[in-house]
């Protein structure tokens, strides 16, 4: 390996970006996708690069593993299908990966942990083969030690973090560790600001091109013997220079402030012994003890806590200590704000409470306020001049042009009318000068200052005069979506069930689930643009509701930990929990579905949703509750699903079936009858969320297109009177064992479409799912029993909700006023992009009327593109 010369580590870096996400890209419908032809020639040239070319290593050994999981794919391509010898390659690609890598990983650290399992044989039985014959795979060798790259490792557990750094929780790094770690990672010192000396800010003052010309004005007075305007014009390049050196060596006695933010001295481990040293010395894997009132020495991973907070509002500006927990975070991103990272300590940061033990994974300059400081602290060749700047230096040159062609004009005349050299030099010089704006230089030095006075009031410091002035010359405006162009409150918008059947509601983001309505369009779920709703037949789900539709409100209500309720002191209705998981709440609650009806582990919570007057909401029933929690496998980022299992108590095989109030059989078919009635057994059912395309990747069958189960009618009050809640449950499980059909490609081609057409009008889309299962009465019902692989797989998909934050008040009138006058909006947010652009289009932002506002990109397209393709875009 290695044969070609060495290439420049940067374009190699490019490379490397560029070919991971090339590596990912997929072709065919929603769930049928597949990788590309590309995704498969970019996959096996970057295992080629990395036989081939020692920079390109280094910079597969700079990526978070999670970034290089999420473009391998391993479990795709193998599972894929293939010949023989392109799986034992896509493992050999795997094995020159992990080399590159620092020790303390293996191949499970690139694949997710839900699919660890099902390749975990194929992936075993081809490393066998590799062993067996090394002399036809090539491994790189990299030359040296592998060291960690600066990271925060909030994924990692702390025994792969103990291997990876080849430290010890116990005992430390040892005194040659230290050394050579030293010689690699270098000190643990913040960058220094860059001062310049006082000579230096005078003499930059008098050599701005404005002062200049005054200078030249004031010899040029004295000469003529204006003694007075020479006088005149001295002091205002005095006050000017005075002024504006002033300013400058004042803000940078306030920023070189931060080279005290570091701290001075470190409790450290090393060789099993605690020691105090000089934080200047920490390394990367050294141990460290922090404690109540310390400040932490350097970016730490946290092996150990106890009753651990700190305060990070150096880095985030919040003054609450946050507390700690070293338990790894397990998600695909890397780009985890600083205040949701548990795991970690950050350099400078304060100890409020309680002790902790870390491993140093980043000093000096790559920690984060390493970062800042190095931000803060550019040189002044990196900063470009401003707005007044530049229109001052180019007014300058005219008028030096201008002073010396009158000058020369002047003197050319006067010459040829027979007037002596030296009084017409003179007369010329004089008109030059009057070209001069004496009082303009003054003028700005004093409206600046004014701004500086007025940015210090607001406690922002200004580091130059004329930078006061970049605030009013600003041509663009970078937002985030949530909370700041929207109102930050989500509330369920449509709901399209199994079949493609619309409900729509009205006063989403109510939090009062009285308000509004849910309303059943008999078009079908929508295609295109919104439609006039004269045009629809629309009927309210208390007489129209479709099995699917009630069914996808009790997953939406069961798989939910959130609450609301009346609060009477403050007058209105509150809520606890997640945000999507509040509107979903809402949403079932509007349905006539409460899950404190419906649970035992909710029936007792005081917390249960209360009308105005303190009154329960209406309800036919108050009988024992039918669902008992078992098991709950939270959300997460890898999976992008939420699954909660139950059992249903009233449904537990008791001889019955499931019948309603005059005793006749509700939906329940000849199998479900059979499977209720059987002896001895348990009924589980199992509700799930997520993203739509993860719903259905383990979803069978989809419920038919029937009437609802859930028969709903309308009180004195006109409120929803939600049937009894153990008829909803054995009318749940009959709908779950009977009214089903298989989840063909065709109909999960179809939910696609619709997910993407949701997406595209601005909806946050999630998917709904559950299923129902007997299993014998002495069968184990722990959440070890009942875990991911079980409760995820076989499912019965129920329909897909839809999400929206609308836009705030008055936000399409100020993105306008900002075109108006000349400013860019663009928007930054971690939404769909599908979802993204659709806000961004209903706020003005896009605009196919107004140039160069058609664009969206993704962030991983972003990374790819260099300096000069990034000014091309012209933001």
């Amino acid at each position: 390996g290695r044969q070609q010369p060495h290439l420049d580590v940067e374009l190699m870096r490019r490379l490397c970006d560029a070919l991971l996400l090339t590596m990912t890209t997929m072709q065919g419908s929603f769930l049928k996708k597949r990788l590309t032809e590309d995704a498969r020639s970019a996959y096996f040239l970057f295992g080629q690069f990395i036989e081939e070319v020692n920079e390109f290593q280094h910079c597969v050994g700079e990526k978070p593993t999670a970034d290089l999981r999420r473009a391998l794919k391993l479990h795709k391509r193998i599972t894929d299908g293939g010949p023989e010898d392109e799986k034992l390659a896509m493992v050999t690609i795997t094995r020159l990966v992990l080399a590159c890598l620092p020790p303390g990983n293996d191949w499970r650290d690139l694949v997710d942990e839900h699919e660890q399992r099902s390749i975990a044989p194929i992936v075993e039985h081809y490393k066998q083969i590799i062993d067996d014959d090394t002399a036809s795979y090539h491994m790189p060798v990299t030359g040296g030690v592998v060291y960690p790259p600066p990271a925060l490792y909030f994924d990692r557990a702390v025994g792969k973090l103990v291997a990876m750094f080849k430290t010890d929780v116990s005992l430390g790094l040892t005194t040659e560790q230290v050394e050579e770690r030293r010689a690699f990672y270098g000190t643990n010192e913040l960058p220094r600001p860059v001062r310049r000396p006082w000579w230096r800010i005078v003499w930059a003052q008098l050599t701005d091109l404005m002062v200049l010309m005054l200078c030249a004005a004031i010899v040029a007075t004295a000469v003529d013997g204006e003694w007075k305007s020479s006088i005149v014009l001295a002091v205002v390049v005095v006050l000017n220079t005075f002024v504006g050196s002033w300013q400058e060596i004042k803000a940078g006695k306030a920023l070189s402030a931060l080279e005290n933010l570091g701290t001075t001295t470190a409790q450290v481990i090393r060789g099993g012994v605690l020691e105090s040293i000089d934080a200047i010395n920490l390394v990367p894997g050294d141990l460290v003890e922090i404690g109540e009132g310390e400040s932490v020495p350097a970016d730490l991973r946290l092996v150990f806590c106890a009753q651990l907070e700190i305060v990070e509002g150096v880095l985030t500006g919040e003054s609450v200590g946050v507390t700690k927990d070293p338990k790894e975070i397990k998600v695909r991103t890397r780009q985890l704000p600083l205040g949701d990272c548990k795991g970690n300590a950050f350099m400078s940061t304060l100890v409020s409470h309680g002790r902790g033990r870390g491993i140093v994974i980043r000093t000096g300059c790559k920690t984060e306020i390493g970062k800042i400081s190095a931000a803060i602290n550019r040189s002044a060749s990196t900063v470009r001049p401003t707005p007044i700047q530049k229109k001052l230096t180019r007014l300058g040159l005219w008028l030096v042009v201008l002073a010396l062609l009158l000058c020369a004009i002047i003197v050319i005349c006067g010459v040829s009318w027979g007037r002596k050299f030296v009084p017409i030099f003179i007369t010329g010089i004089s008109l030059a000068v009057s070209v001069i704006p004496e009082g303009l230089v003054a003028v700005t030095t004093v409206t600046m200052a004014l701004g500086v006075r007025r940015m210090a009031r607001r406690n922002a410091l200004v580091r130059t005069l004329p930078a006061v002035e970049t605030l009013g010359g600003v041509t663009v405006i970078c937002s985030d979506k949530t909370g700041t162009l929207t109102e930050g409150k989500m509330g369920v918008s449509e709901l399209v069930d199994a079949n493609g059947q619309l409900f729509e509601f009205s006063k989403s983001t109510s939090r009062d689930p009285n308000e509004g309505e849910i309303t059943y369009s008999s078009q079908g779920s929508r295609t295109g643009p919104a439609t006039d709703s004269a045009s629809l037949h629309l009927h309210s789900i208390e007489k129209h509701s479709t099995a699917a539709a009630d069914m996808s409100f009790v997953a939406a209500s069961m798989c939910n930990n959130a609450e609301i309720f009346y609060d009477k002191e403050a007058g209105q209705w509150s809520s606890l929990g997640d945000a999507t998981e509040v509107a979903m709440t809402i949403a079932s609650q509007k349905a006539g579905l409460r899950k404190s009806d419906l649970t035992a582990a909710a029936s007792t919570s005081a917390s249960a949703s209360r009308s105005p007057d303190g009154t329960a909401m209406t309800s036919s029933n108050a009988a024992a509750v039918p669902f008992e929690l078992l098991a709950e496998n939270a959300f997460d980022s890898d999976r992008k699903r939420m699954s909660v299992v139950y059992r249903a108590v009233g449904v537990d095989s008791d001889g019955s079936s499931a019948t309603d109030e005059k005793g006749s059989n509700v939906h329940m078919s000849a199998a479900a009858a059979a499977a209720a009635a059987a002896v001895g057994k348990k009924c589980l059912v199992t509700f799930v969320k997520g993203a739509p395309e993860e719903i259905l990747s383990v979803c069978t069958h989809q419920i038919t297109n029937t009437t609802g189960f859930m028969r709903r009618n309308l009180g004195v009050d006109g409120k929803i009177v939600a049937p009894a809640p153990s008829a909803v449950a054995r009318d749940l499980v009959a709908c779950l064992e009977g009214n089903l059909v298989p989840l063909s490609d065709k109909l999960t081609q179809a939910a696609g479409e619709t997910c993407e057409m949701m997406a595209g009008r601005g909806l946050r889309v999630l998917g709904l799912a559950a299923k129902v299962t007997f299993v014998d009465a002495d069968a184990p019902t722990s959440e070890e029993a009942l875990g991911l692989e079980w409760a995820e797989s076989g499912l019965v998909f129920a329909g897909l909700m839809g999400l929206i934050d609308p836009p705030r008040s008055g936000i399409v009138d100020s993105v306008q006023r900002c075109y108006s006058a000349g400013i860019k909006v663009i928007m930054i947010t971690g939404d769909h992009i599908g979802t993204a652009t659709a806000i961004a289009k209903s706020i003005g932002i896009i605009d196919n009327s107004r140039p160069g506002t058609q664009r969206a990109l993704a962030g991983a397209e972003l990374d790819l593109l260099s300096d000069e393709a990034t000014t091309l875009l012209d933001p």
